[in-house]
């Protein structure tokens, strides 16, 4: 998880935005759970973590505005495409209990 928090983190501040900062558009997020489900959902997950009280923020409008300029919705996913790469790069696949389902 604390890999997930820091990828959102660095991504926000580069478009001044804070988690858990002092700013209107700053977002607080209470729910450590939020920062997989940007990672695993991109845009969707940011408004479904949203609806299920994971992260708020004060100012909204400002807020989208900052991540519809970043265009984060297209980092995010280029991210997503990347980590699933890595993981499959460095994951076995082949493994005891993947082998056992393909042949049963």
């Amino acid at each position: 998880m604390k890999k997930e928090k820091s990828i959102i983190r660095e991504m926000l501040k580069l478009n001044e935005v804070e988690v858990n900062g002092s700013k209107p558009w700053d977002i607080q997020v209470p729910n450590e759970k939020f920062f997989q489900c940007i990672l695993s959902d991109g845009v969707l997950g940011l408004g479904e973590s949203y609806m299920d009280g994971w992260w708020d923020c004060d100012d909204l409008e400002e807020f989208k505005y900052k991540v519809l300029k970043a265009e984060l919705k297209h980092k995010i996913s280029h991210l997503k495409l990347l980590v699933s790469v890595i993981k499959s790069k460095i994951t076995n696949l082949q493994n005891k209990i993947g082998i056992a389902k393909d042949v049963s």
